[in-house]
């Protein structure tokens, strides 16, 4: 990937195929998985309280987001 400073970056994609096409399932950016660091991020938080708490948590956050933006 290549920034409008010139800058460039390694970016790989993890995809996997199910029944519902192609899916990405985890990002590395010059070698740091977006996998691995939210699930130390995430398993935080899960343990102090619920998995259905942070998908909640997430949901609410996504919702405002789509909000704000229209």
């Amino acid at each position: 990937m290549k920034l409008t400073s010139g800058r460039t970056y390694q970016v790989d994609f993890y995809m996997r195929l199910d029944d519902r096409g192609w899916r990405i399932v985890d990002v590395l950016v010059e070698g740091v998985s977006y996998v691995r660091s939210y699930r130390g991020d995430f398993g935080l938080e899960i343990r102090a309280s619920s998995l259905d708490a942070l998908n909640k948590r997430l949901e609410d956050f996504a919702s405002s987001k789509l909000s704000a933006a229209r």
